[in-house]
């Protein structure tokens, strides 16, 4: 039961913080997305477990799969962001070396 307040906890979490993180047009709120959604499929699978165990364990390996996955496709997007961030603060420099490109 602890498990499950916890994901539940999670995911009340990252909805609050994905809308943040779009009303100020931030690129990592598609991570934090996947994480709300995973929150909320843990719990949902937990909730599942009390109810037929059998059935529950099936949804796990099959959610576990899908998280692999997911975390996978995450961490490749997450290490282009340092690149992202020196390609937006040379063009930065470069627009304040040259004013009159504007």
């Amino acid at each position: 039961m602890f498990i499950f307040l916890l994901a539940l906890l999670t995911y009340a979490t990252a909805v609050v913080v994905e809308v943040m993180l779009r009303a100020s047009e931030s690129i990592y709120h598609t991570h934090v997305g996947n994480i709300r959604l995973f929150a909320g499929g843990l719990a949902a699978v937990l909730l599942l477990s009390v109810l037929d165990p059998v059935l529950g364990c099936i949804i796990s390996v099959i959610w576990v799969c899908l998280f692999v996955k997911i975390a996978y496709e995450s961490l490749q997007s997450i290490k282009l962001v340092p690149n992202i961030i020196i390609q937006t603060q040379a063009q930065t420099i470069i627009s304040m070396e040259n004013p009159e490109s504007l």
